[in-house]
């Protein structure tokens, strides 16, 4: 049984927490950007904003970083504030050399404490990113616009590790309701890890994390909305946070 790794591909996109105009001819200075952790290609890192950010005449999902990256491949998939030195190419496109990485909460994540047995004990996190999102997105490019993203996560918190099954590959399920709404959702998805992974193993104080964007032709009308996360084939292992979507 492989150890299980975050391994969902998700299109390149991130939130700043700042967003900052810069110049190419200003090719160095220090921002803040929170986004999630995620890997473009082999050896190259990056975090995924769901709201666009913008530096000089450049819109961007995806910002390429480098610098203080040590053991960065544990934090993969996960809601982190990175600050560094933004640098600026010729063609205006922007990377971060980053100085500080420092893993923070989901704005209006909710938690779910598992306890299967006295020997299994999880907690399990879910949110979304922007938890407050505008559609339609007010930019001009389809591929650069706002992607919400629904992050979750497992910690393992018993004394073995703690091994799941599946029939298939699809790990991560999720519904959308109106907060006033307890029954039937007005949206359910489902996202698969990899293409043949069908057990996953999670070991002693370790927590895995996965990112899935929203598909491209979903949309909520404005309002006040309930997310609920589950393992598809374990959905006790779930857990349930608030988002708005306003019109503007």
């Amino acid at each position: 049984m492989k150890p299980f790794r975050c391994a969902v591909v998700v299109a390149a996109g991130v939130w700043a927490a700042v967003s900052t105009q810069v110049s190419a001819q200003v090719p160095d200075t220090t921002v803040t950007y929170r986004g999630i952790v995620m890997r473009d290609t082999g050896a190259t890192w990056g975090l995924f904003l769901p709201v666009p950010a913008q530096v000089g005449s450049v819109r961007f999902n995806f910002l390429h970083v480098s610098g203080k990256l040590r053991n960065v491949d544990r934090d993969e998939n996960r809601y982190a504030e990175l600050r560094g030195h933004l640098v600026v190419d010729d063609a205006g496109h922007p990377a971060l050399d980053v100085t500080q990485l420092s893993l923070k909460d989901i704005p209006g994540q909710g938690d779910h404490n598992v306890e299967r047995t006295f020997m299994e004990h999880a907690e399990v996190v879910a949110g979304i990113l922007p938890n407050r999102i505008v559609f339609p997105d007010s930019g001009t490019s389809r591929s650069v616009r706002t992607r919400p993203v629904i992050a979750f996560s497992i910690t393992n918190h018993s004394d073995k590790p703690i091994d799941f099954n599946f029939r298939n590959n699809q790990l991560i399920c999720a519904s959308v309701l109106p907060s006033n709404r307890t029954m039937e959702p007005i949206w359910t998805g489902s996202w698969p890890v990899g293409p043949y992974l069908t057990s996953i193993t999670i070991n002693l104080s370790a927590t895995v994390a996965e990112a899935v964007t929203l598909p491209d032709s979903v949309v909520f009308p404005p309002g006040h909305y309930k997310l609920r996360a589950w393992l598809c084939e374990a959905t006790d292992y779930q857990a349930e946070s608030e988002f708005d979507v306003a019109s503007k």
